[in-house]
């Protein structure tokens, strides 16, 4: 099982680009912790704007991302 790191899951992260910024969320900065426990990975992001009615969208697209890498079974994803 490969190691799970930071740098891989900013990486992966990097694949959405958010469509209200229309950026990824590294370059946004608006990812706020990641955190690993061996293969589980809890994330926040902010947004600087109001998206209650996308967090649904967005929660299910950078999860799909994070869980497609080896060593991650399941992504939390927190929106603050």
């Amino acid at each position: 099982m490969a190691e799970v790191t930071r740098d891989l899951i900013e990486e992966a992260i990097k694949g959405y680009i958010e469509p209200h910024l229309e950026q990824d969320l590294i370059s946004a900065k608006a990812v706020k912790d990641i955190d690993i426990q061996g293969d589980q990975v809890k994330l926040k992001i902010e947004l600087g704007f109001p998206a209650k009615g996308f967090h649904g969208e967005l929660i299910a697209q950078v999860s799909k991302l994070v869980e497609s890498l080896e060593g991650v079974s399941k992504a939390e994803i927190k929106i603050i």
